[in-house]
């Protein structure tokens, strides 16, 4: 298998282990012929015996013009007293503007367990991005696809994976075609994938251009919409509406029984209270609806204190013709007694 590698530069190749110094202006070609190698075979190797454990120095390829534009070193990030070799790549850029001379900066780093960092020299993770001052309204990552459809299932996306696709973010466009403003989204997706039985991604959770959130439908028409079954250990609602203390108030008019038995007569349901026909054609409001049901209950109240009042006057009433009549069985004992005592005379 032939191999070329085409630097047009001008840089500085150690070839063998008498540290010789050759210098190629133009273009080097390098030609090989590698029929089964019987171990990993370089077609440009760059050694320095005198590196140092720094992490930051060692055999590097210098892009440059007549000053230094770019450069990617091999690095020994080891410690000075550690037998464990761990190789590196560094990548920098230089800044050389009217004189003033900013040099080498690094921007991007590989470490010896396949980690990348970019701004930062000490990744953690697989791919680790990092950035010290503010970044305002800029982005830290950027997923572009030119050649794009304005669908709302496809676009530019991260995905998540093993040996199969588990989930995938995407960016998508929810405009139509003829249409001239953008409408930028992003799709949340999971997949089923049991014993051979691939059921593709699905959509699980959209967020479209104005902000709305979809869980279970790709159209939320609120600030959150839920097309399924919630959860949840406690729900709390701001008000909207004012609570129905206006009910205990001495102005409130408070229908009879006997308005409230008509209107359930010829509507078929409590004054206030919407019908089951809207409430199935146009769900209800949680909070309103809740307020709606407390004013009931306050109504409820008023009318058993009222009914109290009046077993009450009842009792009483109960009472004085109880003892009205006592008082006239006592009279006529009286008078019977009365009129015994003036017989026998």
């Amino acid at each position: 298998m032939k191999k070329v590698i085409l630097v047009i530069i001008v840089f500085t190749i150690v070839l063998t282990a008498k540290a010789q110094d050759e210098t190629v202006n133009g273009i080097l070609t390098i030609n090989k012929n590698i029929s089964q190698p019987q171990k990993p075979y370089s077609l440009l190797k760059l050694k320095t015996n005198n590196g140092v454990y720094d992490g930051n120095n060692g055999p590097a390829i210098e892009f440059a013009t007549n000053i230094g534009l770019g450069k990617i070193a091999g690095v020994d990030e080891r410690s000075n007293n550690s037998s464990t070799y761990q190789g590196g790549l560094v990548f920098k850029t230089r800044l050389h503007t009217q004189g003033n001379d900013s040099g080498f900066y690094e921007r991007m780093r590989i470490t010896s367990n396949g980690n990348i960092g970019i701004g930062t020299n000490n990744p953690n993770v697989l791919l680790e991005l990092s950035k010290s001052e503010d970044l305002g309204n800029a982005a830290m990552l950027k997923l572009k696809n030119q050649g794009a459809v304005f669908k709302k299932n496809s676009g530019p996306s991260i995905e998540f994976s093993t040996n199969i696709g588990l989930a995938k973010i995407l960016g998508v466009d929810e405009r139509s075609n003829n249409s001239s403003t953008y409408q930028g989204g992003l799709v949340f997706k999971t997949r089923l994938h049991n014993q051979g039985n691939d059921s593709g991604f699905y959509e699980r959770m959209r967020i479209i251009a104005n902000g709305n959130v979809g869980i279970g439908t790709a159209t939320p028409d609120a600030r959150l919409t839920v097309k399924g079954k919630i959860h949840a250990e406690e729900v709390k609602i701001d008000l909207s509406v004012p609570a129905p203390d206006y009910v205990f108030k001495k102005e409130y008019e408070l229908l009879t029984i006997d308005e409230v038995q008509q209107h359930i007569k010829e509507k078929g349901h409590l004054p206030n209270i919407p019908s089951a026909e809207v409430m199935e054609n146009n769900g209800i409001e949680l909070g309103a609806m809740n307020m709606k049901l407390l004013e009931k209950i306050e109504e409820l109240t008023l009318y058993t204190i009222a009914q109290e009042k009046e077993i009450k006057t009842l009792k009483e009433q109960q009472q004085n013709t109880a003892l009205t009549q006592r008082v006239k069985d006592l009279e006529k004992i009286i008078e019977n007694l009365l009129n015994t005592s003036t017989n026998e005379e």
